[in-house]
């Protein structure tokens, strides 16, 4: 009697657990989610689904602000939103066309693109003007207020016979005109150039400071002011002429001034030294016409 080997297949099936082997694992992610509870699936789906909805609603929203914002651009620069009328306030010494042509602002451009700042400077640029509030109203108003400058003195102008330049307290010149304005005293030793707009000489500021501190009834007795060697005189309207030297202490040297032609007899007079105000000199013409004569009868005087 014969025996026979088994072969390989019969020997590989006949070991314990080999058919068990040859079937196919299922995958991880099966595995996965047949141990995932139903109802935290359902949650991430849930999750899922609003960020979904938030980023759409993100989106939109983004696409609607670009809309309105393109929208509100060509509505401004539009010729609604354009300026349609220019009005000049306060200007009677500089014309409206004047005021309007400096400003630069152009009817029919857009609102939004007016540079008040810009338009001041170059208004303020103009002689007269010494202030100015650009303001715009949304229905296509622009109101430039102006507020002008005082002429404060009247400087002969250097090489125009007969003309004169106006000048406020701050130096600046104004405008040229013909002949000594009425109301102004007369001031010797000083011109002006004839440049409105530009400063006058440095020496008009004393004479602006001494006019400014004298009253309106003791500038009635002033004939004439003279600037020398940058010292200031007055020459009375009656007779003689008052020394106030420099433009430092003039309230002092004024209210000196003021003691003497109210107490000293005047008759006489050639000179009032005030440059020491605490120690004023009255000298006088002799009746034969010398200068500070010590005249000690005054009855002599005609």
């Amino acid at each position: 009697m014969t025996t026979t080997k088994p072969t390989k297949a019969r020997a590989a099936a006949a070991k314990p657990g080999a058919r068990a082997a040859t079937k196919k694992r299922p995958a991880s992610s099966e595995l996965a989610s047949a141990s995932v509870d139903p109802r935290l699936a359902a949650r991430r789906r849930d999750v899922k689904r609003s960020e979904g909805r938030r980023r759409l609603h993100t989106l939109v929203a983004l696409c609607l602000i670009t809309l309105s914002s393109i929208g509100a651009l060509a509505f401004l620069q539009s010729s609604w939103m354009a300026i349609d009328v220019i009005n000049v306030e306060g200007a009677e010494r500089t014309s409206p066309i004047q005021v309007t042509d400096a400003s630069g602002i152009v009817l029919g451009e857009p609102l939004v693109d007016l540079d008040a700042g810009e338009a001041s400077r170059q208004i303020l640029a103009l002689p007269w003007v010494a202030s100015v509030e650009v303001t715009r109203e949304w229905n296509g108003v622009i109101t430039l207020n102006v507020a002008e400058r005082t002429p404060a003195i009247s400087l002969p102008i250097t090489g125009s016979p007969g003309q004169f330049m106006l000048i406020d307290s701050t130096g600046r010149q104004l405008e040229a005109v013909d002949g000594l304005p009425y109301g102004f005293i007369p001031i010797e030793g000083l011109a002006a150039s004839g440049q409105p707009g530009q400063p006058g000489p440095p020496e008009a500021h004393g004479v602006v400071r001494l006019l400014g501190l004298l009253s309106p009834e003791r500038q009635l007795d002033v004939s004439q002011i003279v600037v020398a060697d940058r010292n200031l005189y007055l020459d009375l309207a009656a007779q003689g002429r008052v020394r106030l030297g420099s433009d430092s202490g003039l309230p002092e040297k004024l209210v000196s001034l003021d003691t003497i032609l109210s107490t000293v007899d005047l008759r006489c007079l050639w000179e009032i030294d005030v440059r020491v105000h605490t120690a004023p000199a009255v000298t006088r013409l002799s009746v034969d016409g010398v200068e500070k004569a010590p005249l000690t009868d005054l009855s002599t005087c005609t």
